[in-house]
């Protein structure tokens, strides 16, 4: 007889990985704690090497997924509710958590709104009369560059390649001045 599989959206699975991932956390930590305060070294990981929380949450689980991915949709979910996120950048999160629940790949969807916010995070500076000139112009320069790709549609890892490069020049531009 045929076992029946429960099918969970990755978003729930998101959820209950952060969730584990902090209480494995906190589960780390204390072993650590114990083992360098003259706790029994018994007690600590009982000869484990150091581990990663993300990557022992995401075992528990047992689902297969990696903690990379688990991370990724965690910050899309994140980003939707994020109180002073952008709304069009908050509406593709939401649209991106929607179309992996209906099976499309994370890793698109993911890097199409990360780009999505660092284009906002530049455009925030090339608007704000308070910025440093040469750093508004430095951001208004590559908003100009970056909104042309996404009008020619160019691949989004291409678009976020490039954003990052943008944001690290502004980052730059608002040093100079200080």
């Amino acid at each position: 007889m045929a076992r029946s599989v429960e099918v969970v959206p990755l978003t729930a699975l998101a959820s209950r990985y952060s969730a584990l991932k902090d209480e494995v956390a906190v589960e780390f930590k204390a072993r650590q704690l114990a083992s360098r305060f003259g706790g029994d070294p018994a007690a600590r990981a009982d000869g484990e090497p150091k581990r990663d929380a993300r990557a022992e949450a995401a075992r528990r689980l047992g689902v297969g997924v990696s903690h990379a991915t688990l991370e990724k949709v965690a910050w899309l979910q994140h980003v939707v509710t994020d109180p002073d996120g952008w709304l069009p950048v908050k509406q593709a999160a939401f649209d991106a958590l929607e179309a992996v629940d209906q099976g499309e790949g994370v890793d698109h969807v993911y890097t199409k709104v990360l780009a999505m916010s660092l284009i906002a995070d530049i455009e925030s500076v090339a608007d704000d009369e308070a910025t440093d000139p040469l750093a508004r112009q430095v951001a208004a320069i590559s908003l100009r560059k970056l909104r042309a790709m996404q009008e020619q549609r160019f691949r989004p890892e291409v678009v976020l390649r490039e954003a990052r490069k943008a944001a690290a020049l502004v980052k730059e531009a608002q040093g100079q001045r200080r």
